[in-house]
């Protein structure tokens, strides 16, 4: 199935994963994700990722400055920002 998200709906999108709370990655984050910062590289579940949104608030005023995406698979979508 081709990604049918816009670049618009892919940053509000990446947006909610720092300024939403655990219910918010348990709703759009999939079964096992794989995520990475400098300290944090690994793959985690959907659940053990969710328990990472401590604080809804820890982010409000996030800007994104997209840099790139690419579409590696049908169903993959890399935002680099």
């Amino acid at each position: 199935m081709a990604m049918m998200a816009n670049k618009s709906e892919l940053l509000e999108l990446e947006k909610g994963f720092w300024t939403g709370d655990a219910a918010y990655f348990k709703a759009n984050a999939d079964t096992e994700c794989l995520v990475a910062f400098p300290n944090m590289a690994q793959t985690m579940s959907n659940a053990d990722l969710a328990e990472t949104a401590t604080d809804p608030n820890r982010w409000r005023n996030l800007d994104i400055d997209l840099k790139g995406i690419i579409e590696p698979g049908s169903d993959v979508v890399m935002l680099t920002y």
